[in-house]
């Protein structure tokens, strides 16, 4: 950081030296000749008699001790977080995406959730086709019953007919349970499919507000996330506050004060304490994550990315009359001034003070306003004596970087989908569609395979050896359907075994039929389900068992062109089911599918080719305007324009709120790049691949608007020689009152590089006229 007072000191110093040879010369020259007094430009503002003597007019400034925070305009951010941890399946949005509230922006690796919740559906089903099919045959048992219940009735057996009702009613009894107790162990797996619904619900993250993405969590070195952790960021640019980012809740200082303001077109703006609840200030501090002190504003044009200058005084910040402090001389118990009288005369007055801001002190009593005040003054004005009107202005700094590229705002996580071991194929850089990217060797054993496939096997075999069974008690029945009723009631009657064996024979058969083809029904439906889950866990085994080439048959290619930034598994290291491989980066959502404008990534190095050294201006601020440009063989020089979109992530920077009546307190975690300053953009103007790598990117570090700036040549600073630090340092300006040159003590913004501008805390206004 460059040390303005001692830039400004050695230049002073240089200045009033040179100052007062010059006037020693001038008189010299004068003195020996009248000749070049035409050459010499005299000025019509009045110079003091006295090199160490000058007045100053009494006049209301606000005045006290005032502390400064400094503060930078943002959009309310609203995060998609995990409250207790998670891993990563799906990212489904990028940096400087806009979602619309309720949009589904992320979802965890739940494992086998949904098979298992597939599973639970298909035997849910199966129970369907269960109660199906016993409530058929307990109908078709029952049909049957009544038939041989009339048979009973034909032979006039009271105790048959007593019997078959007794069966009868049983039967209904037995269907009753029967298909009470499956529609219980159907709702007994609906509510476990509910239980993993709710699991599931609460890893999918959706907006909870309207915005743009403006912070994505880095996956290319893991899908882990932390509790309390943003996995995506949405920002909200109507809804904009001020944040003093280096200052914590809990750290705050200046709530009691009365005087809380800021500038804005030189009009002075009440500012207050962004409002948190009791509850949400308790967790914050509880836990210890507490969010930076932010401020609100009403009234004024915030633009979002802006800096801004808070003011903090104890007192109210009304304007009161008050004199410099160079004025006031002390003796004994005395306190007094030295006002202008008539002609050259001084009139002595003692005076009754106040507060005192170090440079002009509040003066109750003793002195008008308007009246001259004799200070003590051993600086010499400039000679050439060129005006300068102050005026509110936009300050800034700026910061540059040459490495920009492409962003990469898109994911896909691959995750392993078997215990195994990690075959590296693809490094790290670009990859183009189709590209192999890694394969999985399954550590599964042979034997384990090969008794799932005989699982399979023995299925097959015993729904044959049914399916043949069938057809022959099929064949059989629908034959006795089929058959010519033998019954004679006349030549029967008195043959009870005729009866009973011919009697309704074909529609006792025909009983037995559908009975036999409902429990083939359910059996072929018990087979297929099984069958499918067989075959399900027997490929399971055998992938990554096999083998292409010199890889595993488990072998992953890209879905599409991107980019791989990390590979953070070894070759053959051993892998989980259900772990992180790697993530390949995508410019955008869908391989057929461009951004409207252009987004890029930039690094502001601090070390290395390229490198700012001691980065003061840091990063790009959320919402700021950022230019490339590209100089060419003639100097001349072509810019593009865009818009900071993301930022990277703090870990120190908490987000407090509440949602769903529960407060939380959530950070962003660093992108995994190991370079502090970095962000993304997205361009208004259309540039080349080729432009992007010969372009620079210029931001502003710092930048403020409307407000109180002057020439730095007009700043002088007033140095302490016995002040090693430089902290006794003063500024001011030469002032213009009613003709007078006058030396007003001001306070400067501390820059951090020479702007040719110097942004005025205190001290003079807009309109006001000093030299230059």
């Amino acid at each position: 950081m460059i040390n303005i007072k001692a830039f400004y000191k050695k230049n002073i110093r240089q200045r009033i030296s040179a100052g007062l040879v010059c006037v020693q010369l001038a008189a010299l020259a004068l003195g020996v000749s009248g000749c070049g007094a035409a050459n010499i430009e005299i000025p019509e503002l009045k110079e003091p008699k006295s090199a160490t003597v000058s007045y100053r007019p009494a006049t209301k400034r606000i005045v006290g001790k005032t502390e400064y925070l400094n503060g930078v305009v943002v959009p309310t951010d609203y995060p998609c977080f995990s409250e207790k941890g998670t891993f990563l399946k799906e990212i489904y949005v990028g940096v400087g995406d806009y979602v619309e509230e309720g949009d589904v922006v992320a979802a965890s690796y739940t494992g086998d959730t949904y098979e298992n919740i597939t599973r639970i559906e298909a035997e849910i089903q199966l129970l369907v086709n269960q109660k199906e099919c016993e409530q058929t045959v307990s109908d078709e048992k029952i049909e049957k019953l009544g038939y041989e219940k009339k048979i009973e009735q034909f032979l006039k057996n009271k105790k048959g007919v007593s019997a078959k009702e007794t069966e009868i009613e049983a039967e209904q009894e037995n269907i009753r349970y029967k298909t009470a107790l499956i529609d219980s162990q159907i709702l007994s797996k609906r509510s476990e499919i509910e239980d993993l619904e709710k699991n599931i619900q609460e890893e999918v993250y959706v907006a909870p507000h309207s915005g743009y993405v403006t912070n994505v969590i880095d996956v290319n070195q893991g899908n882990a996330v932390l509790s309390n952790q943003n996995i995506v960021v949405i920002s909200d640019y109507d809804e904009l506050y001020i944040e003093v980012g280096d200052l914590r809740l809990d750290k705050y200082l200046f709530e009691n004060y009365k005087g809380k303001w800021m500038y804005y077109d030189g009009k002075r703006v009440e500012i207050t304490e962004h409002k948190y609840t009791n509850t949400e200030m308790s967790y914050a501090l509880s836990v210890d994550r507490n969010p930076p002190m932010a401020f609100d504003v009403k009234g004024v044009d915030l633009k979002c990315g802006s800096n801004v200058v808070l003011y903090f005084m104890k007192n109210t910040a009304e304007p009161r009359l008050a004199i410099g402090n160079d004025s006031i001389i002390r003796e004994s118990d005395e306190e007094y001034i030295y006002v202008k009288g008539e002609g050259d005369t001084n009139e002595r007055r003692p005076v009754e003070l106040g507060e005192t801001d170090g440079l002009y002190t509040e003066v109750k009593s003793g002195v008008e306003e308007g009246e001259l005040v004799r200070y003590n003054n051993n600086a010499v004005p400039p000679t050439k004596q060129e005006e300068y009107e102050v005026t509110c202005t936009d300050f800034s700094e700026t910061g540059s970087s040459e490495f920009v590229d492409f962003a990469y705002p898109y994911y896909d996580i691959f995750i392993s989908d078997c215990d195994g071991k990690f075959q590296k194929i693809h490094d790290m850089g670009t990859a183009t569609t189709g590209d192999s990217l890694f394969a999985v060797e399954s550590l599964v054993e042979s034997a384990d395979t090969e008794s799932a496939r005989l699982d399979i096997a023995n299925l097959d075999n015993e729904r044959a050896k049914a399916e043949k069974e069938y057809e022959k008690q099929k064949k059989e029945l629908t034959k006795q359907v089929n058959a010519k009723d033998k019954f004679n009631k006349k030549t029967m009657a008195s043959n009870t075994d005729a009866v009973y064996k011919y009697m309704y024979s074909s529609d006792r058969a025909k009983c037995d039929l559908d009975i036999l083809e409902a429990e083939e029904s359910l059996s072929e439906a018990r087979y297929n389900h099984d069958r499918y889950y067989a075959q399900l866990n027997y490929d399971k085994l055998l992938k990554g068992t096999g083998s292409i080439g010199e890889y595993s048959d488990y072998l992953v290619e890209a879905p599409e062109a991107g980019r791989i930034s990390a590979v953070v598994h070894p070759n053959l290291e051993k892998l989980r089911k259900g772990s992180f491989v790697m993530t390949l980066e995508k410019r955008f959502k869908e391989p057929d599918e461009k951004n409207e404008h252009e987004r890029l990534f930039v690094l502001v190095s601090t070390t290395g080719k390229g490198a700012i050294k001691d980065n003061v201006n840091g990063t790009a601020k959320l919402g700021a305007e950022v230019t490339l440009k590209k100089e060419n063989d003639k100097h001349e020089i072509k810019t593009w324009k865009g818009k900071c979109i993301g930022i990277n992530g703090d870990k120190n920077r908490y987000c407090l709120f509440t949602r769903d009546d529960k407060t939380y307190s959530t950070f962003s975690a660093p992108f995994t790049k190991n370079v502090q300053y970095q962000f993304c953009i997205e361009m208004e103007d259309d540039i080349t691949e080729a432009d992007i790598k010969e372009a620079e990117m210029e931001f502003y570090g710092t930048e403020m608007h409307k407000v109180v700036t002057v020439p730095s040549v007009a700043v002088k600073v007033e140095t302490n020689q016995l002040s090693a630090d430089n902290s006794d340092d003063k500024y001011y300006v030469w002032k213009i009152e009613d003709g007078e040159i006058v030396k007003e003590y001001v306070e400067i913004y501390p820059s951090s590089s020479a702007t040719g501008s110097t942004y005025i805390l205190n001290g003079i206004e807009p309109g006001d006229k000093v030299l230059k």
